[in-house]
């Protein structure tokens, strides 16, 4: 699965707890793009996610709630890095 992401903060990127769940669910790789860079968080690491937040959120449309699992940006050096097309 691949997502966008708008912020990087200290250093992290935080990608709600639903969108890391369906990647688990699915068993497959997350791969996460910030300003045209890549990385990809393997599934072994999506099982047991860091949370550097305890607080939870409220989505503005529809009411869901959820928690924000963050990973450290680490964006791929050049695409080979990446396996993309596996």
């Amino acid at each position: 699965m691949q997502i966008e992401v708008k912020k990087v903060f200290n250093g992290f990127v935080s990608v709600r707890d639903y969108v890391v769940k369906k990647c688990v669910n699915r068993r497959e790789d997350l791969l996460i793009e910030h300003d045209g860079e890549f990385m990809k968080v393997p599934f072994a690491r999506l099982i047991d996610p860091d949370s550097l937040h305890t607080k939870e959120f409220t989505s503005k449309f529809d009411g869901s709630k959820y928690v924000l699992n963050d990973f450290k940006w680490e964006p791929a050096k050049d695409e080979s890095q990446l396996d993309i097309w596996e």
